[in-house]
């Protein structure tokens, strides 16, 4: 079989370098170019506007083939001919590699005399070689190396490849670019997949996803013989490995049996794979561990550079509705400007998606004026629609009888690659609408107009559409460009803070442009919303959600986007210099948040918003939301006092978070007996011996010590839980409660100071008391119902928690410890689970490695509620090792956001426990979508445990209802904000879930013993959280007593068996935002119970019920009230029996 002899890269030009368009016809005109079975259809463009266009084809035979060039416009019916041009290739040498002819100007063959000429340049590059195998070898130039790989791009054979001592230069993307010649020659030993004891196999040849090649299948054989051959053009040859997957054939009627695959992968260095063999394999992703062999496939490859083909080889062609109906005679763009005064009619907005390298245009309609009347009154009901690249996106409301209407509306559409058309029509109730008038923008002035994208990744460009008759339709325009503040232009530009990137290029910030990129941003933000305070006074009669709630959304976008990555860095990764940059800016970040607050225009702004109808529940809630700022003004006497206070609290906050991250470290202590380590897991000496070297610079190894104990939980956990130390495990618990607490880093005072701030701010604003503020915005109004809730709960966990710890205490002395502390619960539970179960960690371990747990689960997301989440190969710019970037995309396709992961403790720097929050959130003018991270503490294991799989389900809750809730969607209760993440939390006991996500699957037996484990811990666990909400309710509640004389209250009135927090260490009390919220876990999991165990009825989900939880619990659509939803995904009926019953109570 004959391979392809070369590239020929055509240059056409179309009416280039001729004088006086103005006699050209004005019909749209395209060029339909092919050679053998390719064609391309060039844009359509009028035809009296000059133009040019690269191609690249593949040639068989330059004797034999002819490039056939058509130049084509729209008929009544289908499309015409204006000329034909048939090229032969036979000038081109067969003994030159690299040549360039150019044709004659061609001449319309139609005898059109309103036609330009077409000029053609042919650059022809012949391939070294079009069949691949030993004889042609040697003679090769141009060798990249390959190697074998998986599906996760790990090599797999390495000593199949002959190295050549040429050297080719591949760093740039041109180097890369030309065609992939494979040769799929046999396979051998496959597996028979048919009764009659053979197969019959073919082969699919696949360049990352695209499928490139299918052969003939071979009947009945093992050992079949194809010996086919496929060339291919690239874009990048190293952008994917290339794979052969082979298949049974098995006719018509049934689908194809698989059999396995191998990928094959390109490097640099010059090799070049000719007749070699390599393995096939079952293509798992869960672990080498798993493959099994199905035989060996033997391939040739080689890749040939092409110069000049970069960006020509994934060239997209205009849709075919481009090409179809009646010419329109759309007028081209006129660049005139507007008068200053005219208020202003269509304005696109390009903005870019840097996630997605796609860009977008905002096209705002604002109004036409002098249209043709359509109608026997002398007027028009006058429509817009917007064409993208020929097919109709979006279309304005009519507005009735007016030849100047105002539509005022805005669409997001994506960026033209070919252009942007408007068309006006007069709407009709009865027949066709008739057609007024249409502009056409084509790509090249779109790019012209909007120039380079800006600070902020978005240029407002505005338009006056006027029309002269039906087929005079213009526009003018002018440009609107953001204020920059001095000195701040290279920030923008250059300062990774401040790129809308994902993930933000952690690698290249430093203290100094982090400090550097949020004052700009702040800068930014304050400069531009002083611009738009004067524009709104001028256009009061004008003011729409999108040129005031989007405009601010964009204005603030830098400076949230660069304080996400601080507030971020200041948890995962500490140190006194990142505190001294939020410290340094406090001022000017106040005042920049006190903007709004004290502006009369934004406020009227907001108030006839309001009024405005079609707003959804969340936007009126938005609204609501921010003009509460205005509603309650705070009585000039106390604004003095409430700045201070308000300055006071933010000190306090920073002071208890230092204090917290500064004890942590006073209070790690080195071990150097090995006695005292014993029964403690080799991973975590290992962990503590590491932390010896790098914290304290000694010589340490996990088997010898010394190791250093450090304050993450992770490590606490393993040392209470496996130490057979009691005095260890003594000192542990106690240094633990002390975090936050200890001489030099104490957060006594700082506490009391908090809550008598916070207890005072809340009465300037209005409130009684702090604790009514917080729940005035609960579905739990008043504080004594919370209790009341809470001590029910409590009290119905006392009788399984002293029936656990009555066996506790027995099994506890018969290993030698008659007196339990607080400090030997999990060593005895632990020892007592394992004794009564016969259960160990390891044996569940063993059935959820970690990496393929977290796959599956994305796979359960992807089941129940469409939601695709696939790692990014972006993953070298995150700010440590072990954390990787995911980005989600809909059922569709379409791009909702990206997920970091933190999932792995780390010695200095990052905060206990696990949180989700938001670094960005989604800026729809800007087509900004959001970046959240999921934070948690698990070991270094491969493999991982039920209680940190419960952990990650609960943040990737929070995570999904950040990235598919609106911009506006915003929470209206806090106790029910936890309901997304517990429901999700509770699909560990959910049998079937925990067979999907387990390899090997676990068996019905360990799925009981697991969840008795599960039931035998969680009484003390529960009393334990219940014991942390009531602590939070009355340290707020009894205002008037120390914050540690509520604590010995407390703990003397309820006495739990354990705990590890206190309000010195515990952030939820005063630093996110859950003082006084800290039940609404309990509320919610009483909420998310029920709707799990409406999902999952009779055993078993059904999808109209999962989606319809992701339209209403996770995306907060189409609901007048939060409180509408719950009652809705509670199918109507509420009933607190499934908490009782998950707790065994």
């Amino acid at each position: 079989m004959g391979g392809t002899a070369g590239v020929v890269i055509v240059n056409l030009e179309y009416g280039l370098g001729e004088a006086d368009p103005s006699s050209w016809t004005d019909d749209l005109v395209w060029c339909v170019v092919s050679l053998n079975e390719q064609t391309f259809n060039t844009m359509p463009y009028p035809g009296n506007i000059p133009w040019k266009h690269k191609l690249a084809f593949m040639v068989h035979s330059t004797a034999r083939d002819q490039l056939n060039i058509k130049l084509k416009t729209k008929g009544m019916l289908t499309t015409v001919s204006l000329a034909d041009y048939n090229l032969s290739l036979t000038k081109f040498s067969r003994k030159v590699r690299h040549q360039i002819v150019e044709t004659p100007k061609g001449k319309s063959s139609k005898g059109r005399s309103d036609l330009p000429s077409i000029k053609v340049t042919m650059d022809y590059q012949k391939l070294l070689m079009n069949r691949l195998g030993p004889d042609t070898i040697s003679s090769a130039l141009d060798q990249p190396n390959f190697e074998v790989v998986d599906n996760d791009n790990n090599p797999i054979i390495t000593d199949n490849f002959l190295n050549s001592d040429e050297s080719e230069d591949f760093k740039s993307i041109e180097s890369r670019c030309g065609v992939f010649s494979i040769d799929v020659h046999s396979a051998s030993n496959l597996p028979a997949m048919d009764f009659n004891g053979f197969s019959d196999p073919y082969v699919v040849v696949y360049f990352g996803s695209k499928k490139i090649k299918t052969s003939p299948p071979v009947k009945k054989t093992l050992n079949p013989v194809w010996d086919f051959h496929c060339d291919f053009m690239v874009e990048d040859f190293l952008q994917h490995p290339i794979k052969f997957e082979v298949y049974d054939w098995d006719g018509l009627s049934s689908k194809d049996d698989y059999i396995g695959c191998c990928y094959v992968k390109f490097s640099p260095e010059k090799s070049i794979v000719s007749q070699e063999s390599f393995l096939l394999q079952m293509d798992d992703k869960l672990s080498k561990l798993y493959r099994k062999d199905v035989g060996a496939i033997s391939v040739s490859a080689m890749f040939t550079k092409v110069d000049g083909l970069s960006g020509l080889v994934n060239q997209k062609q205009p849709s075919k509705d481009l090409f179809k109906g009646k010419n329109n005679n759309p007028a081209f763009f006129s660049s005139g400007q507007s008068d200053a005064h005219d208020l202003l009619n269509l304005q696109l907005t390009h903005s870019k998606s840097i996630q997605e390298n796609k860009e977008r245009l905002l096209v705002t309609i604002l109004r036409a004026n002098d249209l043709e009347a359509a109608d026997k009154g002398g007027s028009s009901d006058p429509f817009c629609k917007i064409l993208v690249d020929g097919k109709e996106k979006r279309r304005t409301r009519y507005v009735d009888r007016s030849l100047n209407p105002v539509w005022n509306e805005t669409f997001n559409v994506k960026f033209p690659e070919f252009g942007l058309e408007i068309k006006v029509f007069d709407h009709d109730t009865i027949g066709a609408d008739d057609f007024l008038g249409s502009f056409f923008l084509r790509f090249d002035d779109i790019k012209k107009i909007v120039g380079e994208v800006n600070v902020v990744g978005i240029t407002y460009i505005l338009l006056t559409i006027f029309s002269d008759g039906i087929d005079k339709m213009d526009c003018s325009f002018k440009t609107h460009k953001f204020l920059m503040p001095n000195g701040c232009s290279s920030e923008f530009s250059e300062n990774p803070v401040l790129q809308l990137k994902c993930p933000p290029a952690f690698t290249k910030i430093t203290h100094a442009n982090l400090k550097s990129g949020l004052k700009c941003g702040l800068e930014f933000y304050k400069i531009n919303f002083k611009n738009f305070e004067e524009e709104i006074e001028k256009r009061k009669r004008l003011i729409t959600w999108e040129n005031v709630i989007d405009y601010i959304e964009i204005i603030k976008a830098p400076y949230e986007f660069s304080a996400g990555i601080l507030d971020l860095l200041l948890s995962v990764n500490y140190s006194n210099l990142l505190q001294s940059v939020e410290t340094e800016l406090n001022p000017l970040i106040a005042e920049v948040n006190d903007l709004q607050g004290k502006s009369t225009n934004f406020y009227f702004s907001l108030q006839n918003l309001k009024n405005q109808k079609g707003l959804s529940h969340f936007k009126k809630a938005y609204l609501q939301r921010t003009l509460h700022m205005f509603s309650d003004p705070i009585d000039p006497k106390h604004q003095k006092e409430f700045e201070v206070l308000s300055q006071q609290k933010y000190e306090d906050q920073l002071k208890y978070k230092s204090n917290i991250m500064s004890s942590k470290e006073e209070l790690a202590f080195l071990i150097y007996k090995r006695s005292e380590v014993l029964g403690i897991p080799s991973d975590t000496l290992k962990q503590m011996s590491t932390n010896a070297q790098k914290m304290r610079n000694l010589s340490s190894s996990p088997e010898n010590g010394p190791w250093l104990f450090t304050m993450e939980s992770i490590i606490r956990d393993a040392v209470l839980k496996y130490s057979n130390s009691k005095s260890l495990r003594d000192k542990v618990w106690k240094r633990y409660t002390q975090i936050g607490c200890t001489k030099n880093y104490n957060n006594s005072e700082v506490i009391d100071r908090l809550r008598g701030v916070m207890e005072r701010l809340a009465q300037i604003n209005g409130y009684e008391s702090y604790i009514q503020s917080v729940l005035s915005n609960s579905i739990v109004q008043k504080s004594a119902t919370v209790l009341d809730f809470l001590e029910e709960l409590y009290n119905k966990t006392k009788d399984k928690v002293n029936e656990k710890m009555t066996h506790l205490k027995s099994y506890g002395s018969l290993l030698g410890i008659n007196n339990i502390s607080k400090s030997d619960i999990y060593y005895i539970n632990h020892k007592f689970s394992n004794h009564s179960n016969d259960l160990k960690d390891i044996e569940i371990r063993r059935h959820f490695p970690k990496e393929y747990v977290i796959k599956k689960i994305f796979s359960v997301m992807k089941d129940l509620f469409d939601i695709e989440i696939k790692e990014s190969k972006d993953n070298d710019d995150l700010y440590a090792p072990n954390v990787t970037l995911h980005n989600a995309y809909d059922g569709d396709g379409e791009y909702l956001g990206s997920i970091i992961l933190d999932i792995h403790s780390r010695v200095h720097g990052k905060s206990s426990g696990a949180w989700t929050s938001k670094i960005r959130r989604a800026v729809q003018s800007l087509n900004v979508k959001p970046i959240v991270i999921i934070v948690a503490n698990f070991d270094m294991q491969d493999t991982v445990t039920i209680p940190y799989i419960t952990t990650f389900l609960h943040e990737l809750g929070h995570a999904l209802s950040l990235i598919l809730s609106s911009n506006y969607a915003v929470s209206s209760y806090m106790d029910t904000a936890e309901v997304p993440s517990k429901f999700l939390e509770h699909f560990t006991y959910n049998h079937e879930i925990l067979k999907r996500i387990s390899f090997p699957e676990v068996s019905e037996e360990l799925l009981n013993d697991i969840h008795k484990q599960q039931s035998s811990a969680s009484g003390i666990d529960l009393q334990t959280q219940i014991y942390y909400s009531l602590l939070d309710q009355k340290i707020f509640l009894q205002i008037n007593d120390s914050w540690s004389t509520v604590t010995a209250n407390v703990l003397n009135m309820y006495n739990p068996v354990s705990y590890f927090l206190t309000a010195c260490n515990f952030y939820h009390f005063f630093i996110y935002d859950y003082g006084a919220r800290y039940y609404s876990y309990f509320f919610s999991e009483a909420i998310a119970l029920q709707i799990l165990h409406n999902l999952f009825q009779e055993d078993h989900f059904r999808k109209e019920r999962a989606m319809k939880i992701r339209r209403l619990l996770f995306e907060k659509k189409d609901m007048t009230s939060e409180a509408e939803i719950i009652l809705l995904l509670l199918e109507n009926t509420t009933d607190d029996s499934y908490l009782l019953q998950h707790y065994g109570l």
